[in-house]
């Protein structure tokens, strides 16, 4: 499984009875997980710094660019690995 992730604002719309999420940060996450591997999260920069300077996760940069060619840096997520007793 990928995941892309944003934060931000999201307004939730009834189109012909489905309930959609609408949003900068839907569009965003939606990149993200685009460039994700298998086993990833990727977050986009507001969430990246919301989080940076945690002690118990580390980040990854990457680059990428949007499908209309645009460059964009984005951060792949990456938890410390828990030690082994002994």
């Amino acid at each position: 499984m990928a995941i892309g992730a944003d934060i931000g604002k999201v307004s939730f719309e009834d189109v012909h009875a489905h309930l959609i999420a609408v949003g900068d940060s839907i569009v965003w996450a939606s990149r993200m997980a685009s460039i994700a591997n298998s086993d990833e999260a990727i977050l986009n920069n507001l969430l990246f710094a919301a989080l940076d300077g945690r002690t118990d996760i580390k980040f990854q940069c990457r680059e990428a660019k949007t499908k209309a060619g645009e460059p964009f840096l984005a951060q792949s997520l990456l938890f410390k690995s828990a030690q082994a007793p002994g």
